[in-house]
């Protein structure tokens, strides 16, 4: 039987299932258990409030307290935890109160007594003999434990705002004040009324226990509870910021994510957010329709908003704004911020922040701003440039098979758009079984589902060994191969490669061969083997010297230059940069000259020989003006501002910018002119980052407000803005993540600041 994790009701779960899944919030729980151990022996009991927003983990919290009172071998001689359910609604008065106890007390026990204590009572109508009478009863049964009752109530805020007069609320504090053998450990959404006010029942009545949002580590120890491994870098940081901290929340997406890479799974979140509507419309569907409108106003909004831009959002006024905000707010549905520190206008945005992506996702015109935001966080917090650490411390098929196949791959993948398309191809242009294995070995591999491809690619040996069988199995292996180099996996991926000699030698399929070898090249360059790739791409010559495969040749030079890089030896990449003058000067080989150009500034650097890489550097403009020739020339001299900056020289870094300071127009015109960003963006926006330490933000800022691509950047503007002094609001997500980077802006500037400069002949070294 597979474990079980509740999203909603962790009631349900067993002990062991209790003990196993609560795997955060271990302080809280030793903080509350030492409050009732402190309790034991008082004659007057410090009641406890755990507060916390719906879903941090209040209920399970709760749960898990009773747990551990009941395996500590001394608490459980003293206390008896007694829980109510997570509302009470029937509860309009202290006797209904203590009632109530006895129902659940009854429930929990399954002793007949006290459910015939509990019908008995139900049928007193004099509300103070019925509080006398049943709080009586509850004693009773604490004597006859000889322990004191520990009485766990859900939703306090309800019970006492909404349900309990204030009369009675002093007749409730009466009782729990004055009777040594109860304790009240109760639980609320926010802080309300009755706690807070001078001159209220419970004010000051409680410890309150407030749960914060879960940190970073907290929120990878549940996810690796949930999902099985923790996520790998700062990913987790953007789940953190996407569910704010919030334990359900992360549940939810951490289940989802089980089965989805990191990008697939911030792709596909309206997917996610599409399976769990219920829960995040059922606080919505609480609200009068009047709340509603202005909730779902500011939720359009988005960013924190003053009272009179949410009244002209759901047309309504002022006053009557302000008013229901305010009932919001007391709700816990909304949080109020104020606009300056001190002031008395507030600015406002929904507490529960996922709810809040939920609803613009689904909003057809409002989706575009808030996906560019998850897409930016699934760049900047799934990538890393390892460069910049030190500025941030740190066979035939039947009939019957061939459907099997294809009703298959829709129900595992019921979002791939990909696997969706090549299906419509399949079956509308009726494509024949070889080609559609090709086509499906393809699709499988997009939709990251690898042991299905090669199932199918084993399977393809029955196809015969025609010539079209072997250049379809070839063209199969290249897929395949490109698959397992990027799951690192070279055992897999050279067996596959060895074997496409077995295809024969015609033209295609050495092109084939061709192109597989610059998967292998880049894949032994990645695992620190140059040795073994440049064998690999010596054997390239076999396939001829048509200007196709000098292409192709050329482009496993730049993986050689790479690997070369990687392992600090620039004289054997040098060496493969200078024959790859033998590809032609066409404008295809140009651009992999420039990216190879880029790998041999890093070897150089790496090694402290400046003069030799800006010698590169310089060189690169006889490579034309093509846009790509450009961002690679831009690339490079990020690299060199970064090797000077790290060696102390800041003054170098800013004359390189200063000389060539095409690199924030590059990198933002390949972002504009391309649908698929993503290459450029978190290059990009590490690039501003260290540019805007070195002085440089507010250039920076006109060039990408000008530039076309600014709804790529809005973290990167804010940030920005907020560096030059700006005060600027911004929705939360949007907040947090230029906090982040705000914070890797200062780690450059205080690197910057703590390295000596060298004098101006000094030379500098990769160990300075």
């Amino acid at each position: 039987m597979s474990e079980r994790i509740f999203k909603y009701n962790p009631a349900q779960f067993s002990d062991e299932e209790l003990r196993k899944n609560f795997v955060v919030r271990q302080m809280d729980l030793a903080q509350i258990v030492e409050n009732i151990r402190d309790n034991t022996n008082r004659e007057s009991n410090q009641h406890v409030m755990i507060i916390g927003q719906r879903g941090s983990g209040k209920t399970t919290l709760a749960l898990r307290v009773a747990l551990a009172i009941r395996q500590d071998p001394e608490l459980t001689q003293e206390w008896y935890p007694l829980r109510y359910p997570e509302e009470s609604y029937e509860v309009l008065s202290p006797g209904e109160f203590w009632l109530e106890a006895l129902f659940h007390l009854a429930r929990q026990t399954g002793d007949e007594r006290w459910k015939r204590t509990y019908d008995d009572l139900r049928q007193e109508r004099d509300e103070d003999r019925l509080r006398n009478r049943a709080l009586g009863q509850l004693l009773d049964f604490a004597e006859s434990q000889d322990k004191k009752l520990l009485l766990i109530v859900e939703n306090m805020n309800m019970l006492f705002n909404d349900q309990i007069s204030e009369d009675d609320a002093w007749k409730l504090r009466h009782d729990l004040m004055h009777e040594s053998r109860l304790m009240l450990l109760g639980t609320a959404t926010q802080r309300f009324k009755g706690i807070d006010d001078y001159g209220k029942a419970f004010f000051e009545m409680f410890r309150l226990h407030e749960l914060d949002p879960l940190d970073e580590d907290e929120c990878n120890t549940a996810w690796e509870r949930i999902a099985g491994e923790k996520l790998a870098g700062r990913k987790i940081r953007s789940i953190q910021i996407l569910t704010g901290g919030n334990l359900r929340l992360l549940t939810i997406v951490a289940k989802f994510g089980r089965q989805h890479s990191f990008h697939r799974l911030l792709d596909e979140l309206v997917n996610l957010v599409d399976e769990h509507t219920e829960y995040f419309k059922s606080h919505l569907d609480n609200l009068a329709p009047v709340e509603r409108k202005v909730y779902l106003a500011l939720a359009g909004l988005w960013d924190p908003s003053l009272t009179r831009d949410i009244a002209n959002a759901a047309r309504m006024e002022v006053n009557k704004t302000s008013a229901l905000l305010k009932r919001l707010c007391e709700r816990g549905a909304v949080t109020a911020i104020p606009d300056t520190p001190g002031g008395r206008n507030f600015r406002y945005m929904l507490s529960e922040r996922m709810y809040n992506i939920y609803y613009l996702l689904r909003r057809s015109g409002t989706s575009g701003r808030v996906k560019a935001v998850i897409n930016y966080m699934a760049e900047l917090y799934g990538n890393d440039i390892a460069f910049l650490a030190p500025f941030m411390g740190k066979g035939t098929l039947s009939a019957e098979d061939e459907q099997a196949i294809y009703e298959e791959i829709p129900a595992r993948f019921s979002v791939s758009e990909t696997v969706g398309s090549i299906l419509r191809d399949l079956y509308e242009h009726d494509i024949e079984p070889l080609h559609a294995s090709v086509k499906l070995i393809d699709a499988y591999v997009k939709a990251d589902d690898l042991a299905e491809a090669r199932t199918i690619f084993d399977a393809m040996r029955e196809f015969g060994d025609s010539e079209e069988a072997r250049l379809a199995r070839a063209n199969a292996s290249v897929d395949l191969i490109g698959a397992y180099c990027d799951m690192d996996d070279l055992v897999e991926a050279r067996a596959i490669f060895d074997a496409m000699r077995e295809f024969g030698n015609s033209e295609e399929v050495r092109l084939a061969r061709a192109n597989a070898s610059v998967d292998m090249t880049a894949a032994y360059s990645k695992a620190y083997d140059p040795a073994e790739a440049r064998v690999i791409f010596d054997a390239m010559r076999e396939f001829g010297d048509s200007e196709e495969v000098q292409l192709i040749r050329a482009k496993a030079s730049v993986n050689l230059t790479a690997g070369y890089s990687n392992m600090g030896n620039p004289s054997e990449a040098r060496a493969i940069f200078d024959a790859m003058q033998a590809f032609g000067d066409s404008e295809e080989v140009r651009l992999v000259r420039a990216k190879a150009s880029v790998n041999l500034i890093n070897a150089y650097t790496e090694v402290g020989d400046l003069t030799e890489a800006q010698a590169i550097f310089h060189a690169m403009r006889a490579l034309g003006d093509s846009e790509k020739v450009r961002l690679n020339c831009a690339i490079a001299s990020f690299r060199l501002i970064t090797i000077h900056a790290r060696v102390g020289n800041s003054i170098s870094a800013r004359a390189i910018f200063d000389v060539d300071n095409s690199l924030p127009s590059a990198l933002l015109s390949a972002i504009a002119h391309n649908n698929d960003n993503a290459e450029y963006l978190i290059l990009a926006t590490y690039a501003f980052m260290f540019l805007a330490a070195l002085g440089r933000a507010g250039e920076l800022l006109r060039l990408i407000e000008c530039s076309g691509s600014a709804k790529y950047f809005e973290p990167l503007v804010v940030c920005l803005r907020r560096h030059l002094g700006e005060k600027v609001w911004a929705a939360w997500e949007i907040h947090e993540v230029a906090k982040d980077m705000a914070k890797t802006i200062k780690d450059i500037e205080k690197h910057l600041a703590e390295k000596t400069q060298p004098s101006p002949n000094t030379q500098p070294t990769a160990n300075q």
